[in-house]
């Protein structure tokens, strides 16, 4: 997926705000903002300095030091802090030691690809954004398979052939299949093309509110001088409405971005014919004679009247401009196919187990067991891991696969009371095994004698 390329003073702004939270002591946001600004510029040394103070484990700390030293190897604060962080991770017995001969070499090779230009504003305000990098990493000279675990040689399924498999049930799909053949889900989505927010964005979220509050401010300047009529019920609805869009574009709704174009074209059309036609109209009314005295304060409220009719007809044209040429980009959406991809970028186990578990709430547990495979690799001492994935395997009818991780974790578990979990869970399995091949046996024997009718 494509991320919108952010201006650098956005980015340096990510940073300050991160390093800011950071030192306050708050270290999700810092982590949530310093994230950002890696994702954005992979060779910002001192945000990945920073980031490994925010962290929450010892191997994300890790990998955030490891590329401040890939980026600068004389870093001294990111030696002390690797140091330090290694030998804890010695100490736990979470350090992975690796043979020589075992570790991977990879060449990598970048590719640019051009994609369809987003209309005419977003090419020029992002002259970049249509090129996207693309680098292809093979592995050379590799004597371990990271991404199968337990037994792989001795399987040959969908996980072993590298197949294009549906997210949900890791059933075998074709490339124009719209919908799995076997779960019947739906395989098309929409995504946004980027993933972030621009600061424009934020801006016409704010306009879109100031649009609101000026249409009530006239509503109720109508009511203070007497005038409830048409004009003032309208002003009502649209501050309503230009309210509701507000909240709508703060959630990054389609429709609020199209409505707010319409409707503010409409409106800004309809004042326009409004001065056309009625030229001899005034927005200052005539001061008149009441009981004998001049009201003065009729010119007082006329001249409001007109700075807001002002205010907001330039308002409304800015709402105009911003919908139209500047956040664009944030509504473009392109349809994906959901199939079981493991995400890029990640080196943890617990990240890995963090991201499975998240695809095995939404029921994507093909998805999942494409993350607890390197997990339950990177760290074959955690059972937690492995019984992750033999319950995922199980879901999925793979029950030789689940079985096979669940004898692997029972023989190098030092627990009795975890030896007694795994035990129970492996004849969970071997029971539901048990069935399945009586189902496929029933199957074969009634396509084989098929029930004849008469």
């Amino acid at each position: 997926m494509q991320t919108r390329i952010p201006p650098m003073s956005e980015v340096q702004e990510w940073f300050k705000a991160g390093t800011a939270a950071l030192q306050i002591g708050n270290k999700a946001e810092a982590e949530a903002l310093l994230l950002r600004v890696v994702e954005a510029n992979e060779e910002h040394e001192q945000a990945w300095l920073w980031l490994s103070g925010a962290v929450q484990t010892d191997e994300d700390q890790r990998v955030c030091l490891e590329n401040v030293l890939s980026l600068n190897p004389d870093s001294a604060a990111a030696k002390r802090g690797l140091k330090a962080v290694m030998a804890r991770l010695e100490a736990a017995g979470k350090l992975d030691q690796e043979p020589e001969d075992d570790k991977e070499e990879y060449e990598e090779e970048v590719e640019y690809e051009d994609i369809p230009s987003l209309n005419l504003a977003a090419q020029l305000l992002y002259p970049d954004s249509h090129r996207r990098k693309r680098i292809k990493r093979k592995a050379v000279g590799s004597t371990k398979d990271l991404t199968m675990f337990a037994a792989v040689s001795t399987f040959d399924d969908v996980w072993s052939r590298g197949d294009e498999i549906c997210a949900y049930c890791a059933h075998q799909i074709d490339v124009d299949d719209r919908e799995c053949p076997r779960c019947k889900r739906n395989l098309m989505y929409t995504q946004f093309r980027y993933d972030t927010e621009s600061a424009h964005l934020h801006i016409f979220w704010v306009i879109l509110l100031g649009s609101g509050q000026l249409f009530m401010l006239q509503a109720i300047l109508s009511m203070v001088q007497g005038r409830i009529g048409v004009a003032a019920v309208v002003d009502f609805i649209l501050m309503g409405v230009y309210m509701v869009l507000a909240y709508a574009v703060y959630k990054r709704q389609i429709w609020a971005h199209l409505t707010s174009i319409y409707l503010t074209g409409s409106v800004l059309a309809v004042a326009l014919l409004n001065r056309i036609i009625f030229a001899s109209y005034s927005v200052v009314p005539n001061a008149g004679l009441a009981d004998g005295e001049l009201f003065i304060s009729a010119i007082a409220v006329a001249g409001i009247q007109l700075l807001l009719y002002v205010m907001l007809m330039g308002t409304l044209g800015l709402v105009l401009l911003y919908a139209l040429f500047f956040v664009s980009p944030d509504f473009i959406c392109d349809e994906k196919r959901q199939t079981a991809v493991r995400q890029s970028g990640v080196n943890a186990a617990d990240r890995y187990d963090a991201i499975a578990r998240t695809h095995a709430k939404e029921g994507r547990w093909a998805t999942a067991v494409l993350h607890w495979q390197p997990a339950a690799a990177k760290a074959p001492s955690t059972i937690t891991y492995q019984r992750r994935l033999a319950n995922a395997y199980a879901r999925l009818g793979h029950y030789e696969r689940s079985l096979s991780v669940l004898n692997g974790a029972i023989k190098i578990s030092g627990s009795v009371e975890m030896k007694e979990k795994l035990g129970k869970m492996k004849t969970a399995v071997l029971r539901a095994n048990e069935q399945a091949q009586k189902r496929q046996s029933q199957k074969q024997v009634d396509s084989a004698h098929p029930q004849t009718t008469t």
